[in-house]
């Protein structure tokens, strides 16, 4: 039987369908890249985040940390060491815009930290010196931690900005440690303040920084008591490339992920397929350094005070108690389930999935990026990353923000 060239070519571009549809879904299964443990913030007196992460991140207790988990998720609390810039190489201002400074310049992750409200739970502090601590889970050489305040008067209504700083202290360059110990001199303030600090690791290793909002209250009645003596502190190895897959020229990456190769952790500027190890300055790939990170030893002498913390946001307490059960089935990680309207959300303004608010290169609506909102069945939800997933509660690239 004579068969047709026509049935021929139909069969033949049915297979290469098929075939490109395997490629397709083999490529899909691989993994992607994930984000590392790294590396730390300050948790005495606690910062924002770690406040909230030790209210329990399932079902806080203060408002603040209610609201910011609505506003971001719950993610980003369990990342409560990875508020940073993989490029920041100093130029934090570069990297870490007004208004998104208690985010590190991250608001898709940790924007809830950056809300405007004066009843962020504070620690109690008078002027003199207190002892700032971060806990460090990968300790690096550092060229510097910074420690800033706000003016006398700061307006707790607007976002923090840059020019709201006060520099109270830099302390140059410091080896690696687990747990580094400042001791920083606090002026004269009244009522609620923010101390910013930035922990700029050695730029000769990586350009990577982290950032730390702390809350305090000068009207709390803290006390400060002086001692003489020395305190010191030491790690051992830290795997920085912790739950990070292995670079493979098949995989490609976005801006941000974090991939190890060869001992190594990269981070990408960019989407990204080239060699890491052969990524120059103007490659697509961030050198952080070697893996396994020696956790060092510190020690520190001289007078030191510590201060006592208190939640001076009463309200919180007193809240928590008439909407424990609403903020547990909200405070997932989806985000949170309140009515748009409340928020003042307008759900007009987004995109309907599945028209995607970013185009490719064709000019065809195909993906989000990281702070993207999109209406989906009833429901505004903020990406988090680049991402083509469909928002919904079970997508880990999206933080649910309200509901029409």
């Amino acid at each position: 039987m004579k068969i047709s060239n026509k049935v021929v070519g139909a069969k033949a571009k049915a297979k290469a369908k098929a075939m490109a549809l395997a490629c397709s879904v083999a490529a899909s299964l691989v993994a992607v890249p994930q984000l590392a443990t790294a590396h730390g913030s300050i948790t005495s007196p606690p910062s924002r985040i770690w406040q909230c992460h030790e209210e329990g991140i399932e079902n806080m207790t203060s408002a603040a940390c209610r609201a910011a988990v609505q506003t971001s998720g719950t993610q980003g609390f369990y990342s409560w060491k990875g508020v940073r810039q993989g490029n920041a190489a100093g130029d934090h201002l570069a990297v870490v815009p007004d208004g998104n400074l208690c985010s590190g310049g991250d608001p898709a992750m940790y924007g809830g930290l950056d809300l405007a409200r004066n009843d962020w739970v504070a620690t109690a502090v008078t002027a003199g010196d207190t002892v700032f601590e971060w806990h460090n889970t990968a300790p690096h050489e550092t060229a510097y931690y910074r420690y800033y305040i706000t003016p006398e008067g700061y307006d707790f209504s607007q976002a923090l900005r840059w020019s709201d700083l006060e520099l109270l202290t830099d302390t140059g360059a410091e080896g690696a440690t687990s747990y580094a110990k400042h001791t920083v001199y606090l002026p004269e303030r009244t009522g609620k303040h923010i101390i910013y600090s930035v922990w700029q690791r050695n730029l000769v290793s990586s350009p990577e920084a982290f950032y730390a909002c702390v809350d305090v209250d000068y009207s709390g009645g803290g006390t400060g008591s002086s001692s003489s003596g020395s305190s010191s502190s030491s790690g051992g190895a830290q795997d920085t490339c912790e739950g990070l897959n292995e670079w493979n020229a098949g995989q490609s990456t976005v801006g941000g992920d974090q991939i190890q190769y060869q001992g190594v952790r990269y981070e990408a500027k960019w989407w990204a397929t080239e060699n890491p190890a052969e990524s120059g300055e103007y490659g697509a790939w961030i050198n952080q350094g070697a893996c396994i990170a020696d956790g060092g030893s510190s020690s520190s002498s001289g007078s030191s005070s510590s201060s006592s913390s208190s939640s001076s946001g009463s309200s919180s307490s007193s809240s928590s108690s008439s909407s424990s059960s609403s903020s547990s089935s909200s405070s997932s990680s989806s985000g949170s389930d309140s009515d748009c309207a409340q928020q003042g959300v307008d759900a007009s303004t987004f995109n309907v999935y599945p028209n995607w608010p970013q185009v490719d290169w064709k000019g065809d609506p195909n993906h989000a990026n990281g702070g993207d909102r999109i209406s989906h069945n009833n429901q505004i939800w903020q990406a988090k990353w680049w991402t083509t997933n469909e928002p919904t509660a079970s997508a880990n690239s999206w933080s649910l923000v309200c509901a029409q």
